[in-house]
């Protein structure tokens, strides 16, 4: 059995999660160790030999992308840069996401086809680089928030539809482990669980591809069509009103037996 300690984000802005994340590792008699992250830095700080020699489990979104390049650390986190575009989704997922009709351009590309006339349209960046917020922008706007963004940068653009509700599946080798809802009628709406329609959605996906194998699902609901928002990096992920045990008790048994080589292969990066 490997030794696997679990690294939390210290200044993580969310104390009482930090908490509840402490809480329920001694309770599930995991080590866990505290470290600060310098903001806007990409210096990881250092960790005691004996923690960095065996399994490492990071979590707090300051951990990402700056343990993607450390390969010292294992499994550190769960991130590819190449699985987590929605472009890769999409190629991969097809007709099971949300905005499957989304086409990729650059930024300038979105505010040229804004400015000349097209309604406001829902724009993301394609990279999991958070250049800005997904939303529904006209080209004013959209000029306004991706602000200091490179104008080559790879976006996506797709038809804006009303979102009724969203929920976040946690997906460990393929399995959806628990869910939540985590926002209905645009406002935050905080329940464990999802629809058997959500959960078989997720399972669907997970069958067909997954960018990693421990991930996050967002799916969302408009009307009577249901699809894939996108998949996050589980070590930045909020939990909303998922069980926080029962999902560290998964990713640790993941990360202590590893499943094959066969299943693991399917979740390497693709080209698109």
């Amino acid at each position: 059995m490997a030794a696997l300690t679990w690294l939390l984000q210290a200044n993580l802005r969310d104390r009482g999660f930090l908490a509840e994340l402490m809480t329920s590792l001694d309770l599930l008699g995991e080590a866990w160790h505290a470290v600060t992250l310098v903001p806007f830095s990409p210096l990881l700080p250092e960790v005691p030999p004996d923690i960095e020699g065996g399994a490492i489990v990071c979590y707090g979104a300051s951990f990402v992308p700056r343990v993607a390049d450390r390969t010292s650390w294992k499994p550190g986190i769960f991130f590819d840069r190449d699985t987590f575009r929605w472009s890769t989704m999409c190629a991969r997922w097809q007709e099971l996401m949300f905005s499957s009709e989304g086409r990729s351009m650059t930024l300038d590309g979105a505010i040229e086809a804004l400015d000349d006339g097209a309604r406001s349209s829902f724009v993301r960046p394609d990279a999991d680089d958070k250049l800005f917020d997904g939303g529904v922008y006209d080209a004013q706007t959209l000029r306004v928030v991706s602000k200091g963004a490179a104008r080559e940068s790879a976006v996506i653009v797709a038809e804006p539809r009303p979102i009724d509700a969203e929920w976040r599946c946690f997906v460990i080798d393929r399995e959806v482990v628990d869910s939540s809802e985590y926002r209905r009628a645009g406002q935050p709406s905080l329940r464990r669980g999802a629809p058997p329609r959500v959960i078989e959605l997720a399972e669907q996906a997970a069958a067909r591809w997954v960018p990693a194998a421990v991930t996050c699902i967002d799916i969302a609901s408009s009307g009577d069509r249901f699809g894939i928002v996108e998949a996050n990096c589980f070590n930045a992920s909020r939990f909303y009103a998922v069980d926080t045990r029962t999902v560290l008790e998964r990713v640790a048994a993941h990360v202590r037996f590893p499943p094959s080589a066969s299943v693991a292969a399917r979740s390497r990066p693709i080209d698109v």
